[in-house]
């Protein structure tokens, strides 16, 4: 190998190892936040004997799938797909940040409009039982 080889091959080795840790780094990062984030949905199903609230909706984040929305808080996904106006061939096995990624929309924005989705259908149920 010529010295021209060397030198770009120990670049590339370097750049690779840089990549590996920011990888790392970030997968780290997003499995902590999940764990904190499943910790507490746990504490809130617990607290309630198994039933969310519509209050509970505050708890909706970006790294759920509208499925698992739809499952926890007992919300029809054809609600929330219709409701949401989504078209994405991956609903609902999507996760809120990458639906809103794919689509170009904040995903703050998004996630409110979840939370007001399962809201909405929460109110609506319960005060259509009490009826």
């Amino acid at each position: 190998m010529n010295r021209y080889s060397e030198v770009i091959l120990g670049v590339l080795v370097i750049v690779l190892l840089l990549l590996s840790y920011s990888f790392w780094h970030q997968i780290r990062f997003i499995s902590r936040a999940q764990t904190m984030s499943a910790g507490r949905f746990e504490f809130f199903t617990l607290k309630h004997g198994g039933v969310l609230t519509a209050n509970d909706a505050a708890y909706i984040e970006p790294w759920m799938t509208f499925d698992f929305v739809s499952v926890v808080f007992k919300v029809p996904a054809a609600y929330l797909q219709s409701r949401l106006q989504i078209s994405d061939s991956r609903y609902p096995r999507v996760t809120i940040s990458r639906y809103s990624r794919s689509a170009n929309l904040d995903v703050n924005s998004v996630t409110i409009k979840v939370r007001n989705a399962v809201r909405a259908y929460l109110t609506a149920t319960t005060t259509s039982a009490r009826q």
